[in-house]
């Protein structure tokens, strides 16, 4: 999903909206996931919104876990910005006050209130937030997320599931369009 940029009232409709096209379309033990540029901050009222926290216009939702918020406190790591506005080259040329911040998210929905086999996350972070060594520029405004998940079936076995993922940094590209299958369990 890409939120509206320039707008909160529009922003806090879209989150609205997208869940409660979900929420319309239920199915038993299905895992869903939100991800993309929700042009929030982590303190924003979208943000709260879906972590299940606070209602908005009138509208509650299932909570949506940050799977990189979950990756920091089990692994102890730090949350890296997405939007970088001191360090990403495209920003360079021009002033701005706005503070390096995570506006970019991968949520799941909550397993236990759907009733699916829980979920925990391996790993977190961020892609592409080093510029190309020709053209000293990176790939966009945003820095791209990933996350790979582990799922685990109602008697704790661990369930190789594929799920798709954008390559880390520190893995080797594939041909093709740059995403990979990756099994959830290592």
């Amino acid at each position: 999903m890409h939120l509206d940029y320039a707008s909160v009232i529009s922003r806090e409709h879209q989150a609205v909206d997208i869940v409660g096209a979900i929420s319309r379309t239920p199915s038993p033990q299905r895992y869903e996931i939100l991800l993309g540029d929700f042009n929030s901050y982590p303190e924003s009222t979208v943000y709260q919104f879906l972590a299940g926290q606070q209602s908005l216009h009138g509208q509650e939702t299932v909570p949506w876990h940050d799977l990189a918020r979950s990756w920091a406190d089990r692994s102890g790591s730090t949350l890296p910005a997405t939007l970088d506005f001191v360090r990403n080259p495209r920003w360079k040329t021009q002033p701005t006050l706005e503070r390096p911040a995570r506006f970019d998210w991968i949520l799941l929905q909550d397993t236990y209130v759907l009733g699916a086999a829980p979920a925990e996350v391996t790993g977190a972070g961020i892609f592409a937030d080093q510029p190309a060594p020709e053209s000293q520029i990176v790939a966009s405004d945003h820095y791209g997320v990933y996350a790979e998940i582990s799922i685990v079936n109602i008697v704790g076995v661990r369930n190789p599931r594929p799920c798709v993922a954008p390559n880390p940094p520190e893995r080797e590209t594939p041909p093709g369009d740059g995403r990979r299958f990756v099994t959830a369990v290592e």
